[in-house]
C-alpha cells in the first residue's frame, strides 16, 4: 500500500504470511474379525466368549445380556488386550445366565455387534468346583477332585 503526502512520499507495506498444515487422519469403522460363537455349557462349568474387532480410532467395546449392559463383578470378568481381542467370562454358568449376549464395538466412524446364544445344560455336576482367578491377561481355570488346572 502506498501513501502520498503534500510534502514527499511515503512508502508503507505491509506483508501477510499465511501457513497451511495438513493432516491426513486415517479413520475406519468397527470390523468383527471373529465374532461371537453360541455355546452349550453344563450348569457350574465356566464360559468364554470371545470376539476379536479392529478400527481406528480403537473401538470401545461393551457386552450385553438379552439387552441389559454387564459391568464386570465376580460373575462376569471383561478381559481385552492392545491386538483386538475381547473376552466376557462367566465364572460359573447359572440356569439364569442363559440368553442372548451381544458385543458391540463402537467409534467415531461408526458401530457394530455381534451375538451369540448361551445354553444351560441343567445337569447338576456334584463335587466339581471351579475357581477363576484373573492374573493380567490370562485365565487360570482351577478344578477340583481329581481334576486338572489349564490356563484359557
Amino acid at each position: 500500500m502506498q501513501r502520498w503526502h503534500q510534502r514527499g512520499s511515503r512508502r508503507c507495506s505491509r506483508f501477510l504470511q499465511i501457513s497451511y498444515l495438513c493432516l491426513t487422519i486415517s479413520l475406519a469403522a468397527p470390523v468383527f474379525l471373529t465374532e461371537l460363537q453360541t455355546q452349550d455349557v453344563p450348569d457350574g462349568y465356566p464360559v468364554s466368549f470371545d470376539c476379536v474387532v479392529i478400527g481406528k480410532p480403537a473401538p470401545a467395546v461393551k457386552w450385553y445380556k438379552d439387552g441389559k449392559l454387564l459391568e464386570e463383578n465376580d460373575h462376569y470378568m471383561i478381559n481385552e488386550d492392545q491386538e483386538g481381542c475381547h473376552q466376557l467370562i462367566i465364572t460359573s454358568v447359572l440356569p439364569s445366565d442363559m440368553g442372548v449376549y451381544r458385543c458391540t464395538a463402537e467409534n467415531s466412524s461408526g458401530i457394530t455387534a455381534t451375538k451369540a446364544e448361551l445354553r444351560v445344560d441343567g445337569q447338576i455336576h456334584r463335587g466339581l468346583h471351579l475357581h477363576c482367578y484373573k492374573q493380567g491377561r490370562a485365565v487360570y481355570l482351577h478344578s477340583s477332585p481329581g481334576g486338572g488346572s489349564q490356563y484359557v
